[in-house]
Protein backbone atom coordinates (compact mmCIF):
# COMPACT_ATOMS: atom_id res chain seq x y z
CA UNK A 1 0.00 0.00 0.00
CA UNK A 2 2.30 2.86 1.23
CA UNK A 3 5.95 3.19 -0.34
CA UNK A 4 8.65 2.36 2.44
CA UNK A 5 9.81 5.37 3.99
CA UNK A 6 6.55 7.41 3.09
CA UNK A 7 4.75 8.05 7.00
CA UNK A 8 1.28 6.26 7.53
CA UNK A 9 -0.80 9.99 7.57
CA UNK A 10 1.08 11.65 4.35
CA UNK A 11 -1.28 9.91 2.33
CA UNK A 12 -4.72 11.37 4.52
CA UNK A 13 -2.84 14.58 4.44
CA UNK A 14 -2.75 14.89 0.55
CA UNK A 15 -6.15 13.83 0.05
CA UNK A 16 -7.38 16.56 2.38
CA UNK A 17 -5.87 19.14 0.83
CA UNK A 18 -6.14 17.79 -2.56
CA UNK A 19 -9.94 18.37 -1.93
CA UNK A 20 -9.57 21.34 -0.63
CA UNK A 21 -7.86 22.41 -3.79
CA UNK A 22 -10.70 20.59 -6.08
CA UNK A 23 -13.25 22.69 -3.54
CA UNK A 24 -11.52 26.20 -4.25
CA UNK A 25 -11.55 25.76 -7.95
CA UNK A 26 -15.29 24.75 -8.05
CA UNK A 27 -16.12 27.49 -5.93
CA UNK A 28 -14.56 29.80 -8.23
CA UNK A 29 -15.54 28.87 -11.60
CA UNK A 30 -19.25 28.80 -9.97
CA UNK A 31 -19.15 32.00 -8.55
CA UNK A 32 -17.73 33.83 -11.66
CA UNK A 33 -20.67 32.20 -13.21
CA UNK A 34 -23.22 33.49 -11.20
CA UNK A 35 -21.41 36.82 -11.15
CA UNK A 36 -21.48 36.54 -15.12
CA UNK A 37 -25.17 35.91 -14.88
CA UNK A 38 -25.84 38.55 -12.05
CA UNK A 39 -24.36 41.40 -13.94
CA UNK A 40 -25.94 40.31 -17.03
CA UNK A 41 -29.63 39.71 -16.52
CA UNK A 42 -30.49 42.18 -13.03
CA UNK A 43 -27.63 44.86 -12.76
CA UNK A 44 -30.37 46.77 -11.03
CA UNK A 45 -30.79 43.88 -7.95
CA UNK A 46 -27.03 42.31 -7.12
CA UNK A 47 -27.37 39.15 -5.83
CA UNK A 48 -24.33 37.04 -6.58
CA UNK A 49 -22.77 38.12 -3.24
CA UNK A 50 -24.82 35.93 -1.26
CA UNK A 51 -24.16 32.85 -2.51
CA UNK A 52 -20.37 33.97 -2.41
CA UNK A 53 -20.23 34.72 0.66
CA UNK A 54 -22.12 31.20 1.93
CA UNK A 55 -20.13 28.97 0.08
CA UNK A 56 -17.21 31.38 1.00
CA UNK A 57 -17.77 30.43 4.96
CA UNK A 58 -18.30 26.58 4.15
CA UNK A 59 -14.75 26.85 2.07
CA UNK A 60 -12.98 28.28 4.53
CA UNK A 61 -14.66 25.72 7.17
CA UNK A 62 -12.75 23.17 4.76
CA UNK A 63 -9.61 24.63 4.88
CA UNK A 64 -9.51 24.93 8.67
CA UNK A 65 -10.39 20.95 8.72
CA UNK A 66 -7.46 20.29 5.83
CA UNK A 67 -5.15 21.84 7.96
CA UNK A 68 -6.15 22.02 11.34
CA UNK A 69 -3.83 20.74 14.00
CA UNK A 70 -6.44 17.90 15.31
CA UNK A 71 -6.42 16.60 12.16
CA UNK A 72 -2.34 16.20 12.60
CA UNK A 73 -2.80 15.15 16.30
CA UNK A 74 -4.96 12.20 14.63
CA UNK A 75 -2.65 11.18 12.65
CA UNK A 76 0.26 10.97 14.96
CA UNK A 77 -2.53 8.85 17.21
CA UNK A 78 -2.78 6.45 14.05
CA UNK A 79 1.17 6.50 13.52
CA UNK A 80 1.70 5.32 17.21
CA UNK A 81 -0.93 2.72 17.13
CA UNK A 82 0.44 1.07 13.29
CA UNK A 83 3.90 1.12 15.41
CA UNK A 84 2.40 -0.56 18.36
CA UNK A 85 0.80 -3.24 16.18
CA UNK A 86 3.24 -3.95 13.73
CA UNK A 87 5.61 -4.33 17.37
CA UNK A 88 3.30 -6.71 18.19
CA UNK A 89 3.11 -8.18 14.84
CA UNK A 90 6.69 -8.53 14.88
CA UNK A 91 7.27 -10.18 18.15
CA UNK A 92 4.64 -12.99 17.55
CA UNK A 93 6.59 -14.45 14.79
Amino acid sequence: MLEQGTPAGTQAVARRKAGLYIHATVYAAVNVLLITINLSTATGRLWFQWPLLGWGIGLLAHAAAAFSLAGRQGTRRQLRRERRGGARAGARL
